[in-house]
């Protein structure tokens, strides 16, 4: 709760502009979600105790669209929700991990080696399949 919001704004928009560097990536989205609970106990011998609890979600989706504006495919950050603050959301969502993020949406449009179909031509078969 100690670091301005000012200073998260601009470290995700930093990561977003990194991703967006890729030629691939079309769109990118990232978020914090924090979590601060504050607990307070008491006992009848008369012991008195507070606790605060802080939990961080940080994420990232990245989009990456083909040359031909056929197919996209997104990856989404697996990083996980911790018990931790600010030094958290450092750690995991660096601007390494953003380009590495950009890097793999951009390959799952080639996976394998191989173009994927198209999502155009997926919906023709479905709908001829749906019709028959």
């Amino acid at each position: 709760w100690d670091v301005p919001l000012a200073e998260k704004v601009e470290h995700l928009l930093a990561l977003n502009e990194v991703a967006l560097r890729n030629p691939s990536v079309s769109f990118v989205s990232s978020s914090l979600h924090f979590v601060k609970i504050e607990q307070t106990s008491a006992t009848t011998e008369g012991t008195i105790a507070t606790q605060t609890i802080v939990r961080t979600n940080p994420g990232m989706n990245v989009t990456a669209v083909s040359p031909d504006r056929t197919d996209f495919q997104t990856r989404s950050a697996a990083v996980s929700p911790a018990g931790r603050g600010w030094e958290y959301v450092l750690d995991w969502m660096s601007t390494e991990a953003a380009e590495r993020w950009a890097a793999e949406a951009a390959e799952k449009l080639v996976a394998d080696g191989r173009r994927r179909r198209p999502r155009s031509s997926l919906r023709r078969a479905w709908n001829r399949a749906a019709t028959t």
